[in-house]
């Protein structure tokens, strides 16, 4: 969802190919930050407060917690 709200045409389905690994049953944040590239999308990470997610969010940027 956070991809196409950043404008990438991409569906949910053709990510699980690019980020699920079935032997640990999800997806490692290395192939997270990894598919943003593959998608063209610039995927960084912020300090871990509440008041930098807000401030993210306010200037429309798609957020993914983990």
């Amino acid at each position: 969802m956070a991809a196409r709200v950043a404008g990438a045409g991409v569906l949910p389905d053709t990510l699980t190919y690019e980020l699920y690994l079935p032997g640990r049953r999800g997806s490692l944040q290395a192939e997270k930050m990894g598919s943003g590239r593959w998608l063209e999308l610039l995927a960084y990470q912020l300090q871990p407060t509440l008041e930098s997610m807000v401030r993210g969010v306010a200037a429309g940027n798609p957020m993914i917690v983990l």
